[in-house]
């Protein structure tokens, strides 16, 4: 027995509008049978299935106008090829999604253990960074935002934005912030960008947390204690020293800001 099906019956099955039905129909991928006495559409078990498919078809990232000449013409072939694309791009977002992963969990952990790691020590190689300029200033002093509008469209990409760190290198004369990428993420998101970036060099450094105090009253002398630190262990400083924002704003009643400084040492045994 070959039940027959209207159109009110395949749009509440596969929640489509009768519009969307019939656009189907006209480009061939359905071919429903017209009472002629009535005008009414009849759709068998077999336009549900090639319905079915044709969905999953999409999904797959085909257009809707694609898909007659693909299912009419070595099907199988080409239903090879769009799976083997489909595969390739599933990968891809998988090997963004892991990457993503892995640096959500370190902002987390570096969230975690920031107030902990107040005026405490250690030491770790800082991998290279890609900086883009944002602002200079003197502690809390700034001046004008000196990015390109380049430089902002690329960093705000929804791809990028949540691997950007506010990075600055302290200069005797003034501090210059960036947003920068770690080397890591920068190759694993394939970045090819050809407009104006700084190069922080890889460097093992001495590194601590600061909290930079209420705005307005952060200055140098805030990581002078990690310098002489460096200095007492018998390390040679290398400059710039650098530091990184590990988390910003409100607990409780007072705002908090805690740079994470790095600076970068060598042994003095190692110095010619």
């Amino acid at each position: 027995m070959n039940s027959q099906y209207k159109i009110g019956d395949i749009s509440r099955l596969f929640n489509l509008s009768s519009e969307m039905i019939r656009y189907y129909e006209k480009m061939g991928i359905i071919d429903p049978i017209r009472d002629e006495k009535n005008g009414y559409r009849y759709y068998s078990i077999f336009d549900i299935y090639i319905l079915l498919e044709c969905l999953q078809y999409q999904n797959l990232g085909m257009k809707i106008k694609e898909i007659p000449n693909f299912i009419n013409f070595n099907y199988r072939e080409k239903l090879q090829n769009q799976l083997h694309i489909f595969q390739r791009r599933l990968n891809k977002e998988i090997d963004y999604k892991v990457m993503l992963k892995k640096r959500v969990t370190e902002l987390a952990m570096q969230l975690e253990v920031a107030d902990l790691n107040l005026s405490n020590y250690w030491v770790k190689k800082i991998n290279k960074k890609y900086a883009f300029d944002f602002v200079d200033g003197i502690g809390d002093d700034y001046d004008k935002v000196n990015t390109s509008e380049d430089n902002i469209r690329f960093l705000l990409n929804d791809k990028y934005i949540n691997f950007i760190d506010s990075y600055v290198c302290f200069n005797k004369d003034k501090d210059e912030w960036y947003f920068a990428i770690d080397e890591e993420y920068f190759n694993g998101l394939s970045i090819s960008y050809k407009k104006k970036y700084t190069i922080i060099p890889a460097h093992y450094c001495l590194c601590t947390v600061i909290e930079m105090g209420p705005l307005g009253q952060f200055s140098h002398e805030c990581y002078e204690a990690a310098v002489m630190y460096a200095q007492d262990k018998g390390y040679h400083v290398q400059l710039p020293i650098r530091g990184i924002i590990r988390g910003r704003g409100y607990e409780g009643d007072h705002f908090k800001r805690y740079l994470e400084i790095q600076i970068p040492i060598i042994k003095n045994s190692q110095i010619a």
